[in-house]
């Protein structure tokens, strides 16, 4: 009998961050190495939980209300809890789950007014246990925004309330991430343009040889590279000033988002 203890990761962002692939990624990186993984979802992860789904991810934006919603949500991850992620724990397995109760926080609990105490109350009653790791992907509101759009999944309710909603979330999740520091590891983006750059900087190596037949010259490939360089250094500035929270987020911003829900 395996009696050792499993570990629980979870993947938090907003919509069209990203993470529902990088868990997926993860999750086969450590088949390779041999350990037992369980990669599941929220809403979702269990039959009845899957059931739960359907209702709140599709239809009108306006469908339930932020309260209907939490207890939707929550019934959801309680089935979730008892019938895949503490099994799998029980049993020494790694648990990568798309989504978990900081989502429900964030959708929920902020974006209609003060109900996260509410949201924190039934979590410690019901479910009472958080991740030991939780990966937060932060991207720029508004190209999440788009590729999330460009999905055109039928689970699409919360990629309706619009960018303005994306944004609030961002805030919220990057606030919540500085409130559980031990737990949290945030995700920027912006880390993929070494790998990026490194793979431009190597194209010349794979071109021909100096010749008078139209062949790329040696001047010529030191303009690419020197051309790459700057591209990435205003790549990275740009995303740098994109992703970072505003300090001082507007009255009318915050009342804005409290119109939308997770």
């Amino acid at each position: 009998m395996n009696t050792a203890k499993g570990r629980f990761i979870s993947f938090e962002g907003i919509d069209g961050s990203g993470k529902s692939t990088q868990a997926k990624r993860l999750a086969a990186a450590l088949e390779a190495q041999g350990l037992e993984v369980v990669l599941t979802r929220e809403p979702g992860g269990s039959a009845g939980a899957e059931e739960i789904r359907a209702l709140v991810l599709q239809g009108d934006p306006d469908r339930w209300s932020a309260e209907t919603e939490i207890l939707l949500f929550t019934a959801a991850r309680r089935d979730h809890m008892e019938r895949t992620i503490l099994p799998a724990l029980a049993a020494g397995k790694v648990v990568i789950c798309d989504r978990f109760a900081d989502s429900t926080r964030m959708y929920q609990g902020l974006s209609r007014g003060d109900l996260r105490a509410l949201v924190d109350q039934l979590h410690d009653l019901m479910i009472g246990r958080e991740p030991d790791l939780t990966l937060l992907f932060d991207m720029d509101p508004d190209i999440s925004h788009t590729r999330a759009v460009e999905r055109d999944s039928i689970d699409s309710r919360f990629e309706d309330f619009g960018a303005d909603f994306q944004r609030a979330m961002r805030i919220g999740f990057l606030d919540l991430a500085a409130s559980a520091p031990e737990r949290f590891r945030i995700i920027d983006a912006a880390r993929i343009l070494p790998i990026v750059g490194l793979l431009l900087w190597l194209v010349p190596l794979i071109w021909p040889d100096v010749g008078e037949d139209g062949a790329i010259s040696t001047s010529q490939a030191t303009l690419y590279v020197f051309a790459i360089w700057i591209a990435l250094i205003g790549v990275g500035g740009f995303l740098a000033w994109r992703m970072s929270p505003s300090e001082d987020v507007s009255g009318d911003e915050t009342e804005q988002s409290q119109g939308a829900e997770r």
